[in-house]
């Protein structure tokens, strides 16, 4: 309750600031032209302050901890992290999950695990990241992506054309200043949001074991097949509610087998557009163009992050992504996914990141195949089949 109180004061401190970040971006490249593309894709990129890229630089940090003995390596690798008891490698675990243990893949979902409660999928990304990354590399990175945008900073003001550029270079240098240091806010809050619900899950396994308890649900587990008002109801009378919680469960089994549609309308039709890019090669995957670049690479289809990890150099090929996937940034080239938009994680991530993205391709998962060479071309908004696996 204490923290569920705490939602709108903290959100309405940085919400507006948030926004007026975004909206500094945006007027940002309308004043400073085509001319400086480049440079405020350069600026956009390693912004201090981001939540997800912090949480991201602390995986890595992890990762550096537990490479620096391959004895310990093996260990964990074999046994987990009761191999880790009493290491330094443990208490800097312990420490990210006090800060980020909310986390989770899908975290969206109140019934989905979070890392401080199953933390398989984490130590999966962390073991996968000392195979294929070199000790400091993620934070060589971000570093670099921080010095090209100080540079950037100053040198856009400096390329202004036009004849009003005099009168553009102080609105042009405030709102760098803007977008510098509210932008990184973007992801704030719903870092905020998955920390409620951690809160608010609590609670509702609580709910679920009393009612268990009590013979109104046959599983504590069966809470996340109710409603609100039917919980409450059951708190009051304690009516076995398993005959319509059997039911959903059998629908929901459905549901999960069927790939949903990117659009409904309000008439219940799903409209299939034609997408196409000029200048696109043909037989070209078609998609939104979120973060700039042209790259080269082999795919790495990823449906499970728990269970794979990527080779640097590799095109991470998802269908979405949100931060429970993000580790896997640390060492992909480029991006693609089934679902996204211009605003999506992914998109955020991946410009921030400095790696072309295409996303929003339909199938994507599918027609493409791990170990296919692709040009992902971040610019224009597709993605080209150079050769299949099986060519």
């Amino acid at each position: 309750l204490t923290a569920l109180r705490g939602v709108l004061p903290a959100a309405g401190k940085f919400a507006p600031r948030m926004a007026a970040g975004l909206a500094g971006q945006r007027l940002l490249r309308k004043l400073a032209g085509p001319e400086n593309s480049e440079r405020l894709n350069d600026l956009e990129r390693g912004l201090v302050g981001n939540v997800v890229t912090e949480m991201n630089l602390t995986i890595g940090d992890l990762a550096d901890e537990l490479r620096k003995s391959e004895a310990l390596l093996a260990q964990v690798s074999d046994q987990g992290l009761e191999a880790a008891k009493g290491t330094e490698f443990l208490t800097a675990w312990q420490d990210f999950l006090a800060k980020y243990g909310a986390r989770g893949l899908s975290e969206i979902d109140a019934r989905r695990p979070r890392w401080r409660e199953d933390p398989a999928s984490l130590l999966q990304m962390v073991i996968g990241m000392t195979a294929h990354d070199k000790a400091g590399e993620h934070r060589r990175h971000y570093n670099e992506l921080t010095r090209k945008s100080d540079i950037a900073a100053v040198e856009v003001s400096k390329h202004l054309k036009g004849w009003a550029r005099g009168l553009k270079r102080p609105i042009v240098k405030r709102l760098i200043k803007v977008a510098r240091n509210l932008g990184a806010l973007r992801e704030h809050h719903k870092f905020l949001m998955i920390q409620v619900l951690a809160e608010v899950k609590t609670v509702l396994v609580d709910i679920g074991q009393s009612l268990a308890a009590k013979g109104v649900l046959d599983r504590p587990e069966d809470i996340w097949f109710l409603t609100i008002p039917e919980i409450k109801a059951a708190l009051g009378a304690g009516t076995p509610m398993q005959e319509a919680i059997t039911a959903r469960r059998a629908e929901f089994a459905i549901n999960a087998k069927r790939t949903p549609p990117r659009v409904v309308t309000s008439e219940g039709e799903i409209p299939r557009p034609n997408l196409s890019v000029e200048g696109a090669p043909e037989g070209a995957l078609i998609g939104s163009p979120v973060s700039a670049g042209i790259y080269e690479g082999t795919a790495r289809v990823v449906k499970d992050p728990a269970t794979e990890t990527l080779i640097p150099g590799e095109i991470l090929v998802a269908p979405f992504t949100d931060p429970g996937w993000t580790p896997l940034f640390v060492n992909a080239s480029a991006l693609v996914t089934e679902v996204g938009g211009l605003m999506t994680h992914g998109s955020v991530v991946a410009r921030e990141y400095g790696i072309p993205a295409v996303v929003g391709v339909p199938e994507a998962t599918r027609r493409i195949k791990t170990g296919d060479r692709l040009r992902v071309n971040g610019e224009a908004g597709y993605v080209e089949i150079i050769k299949g696996v099986a060519s």
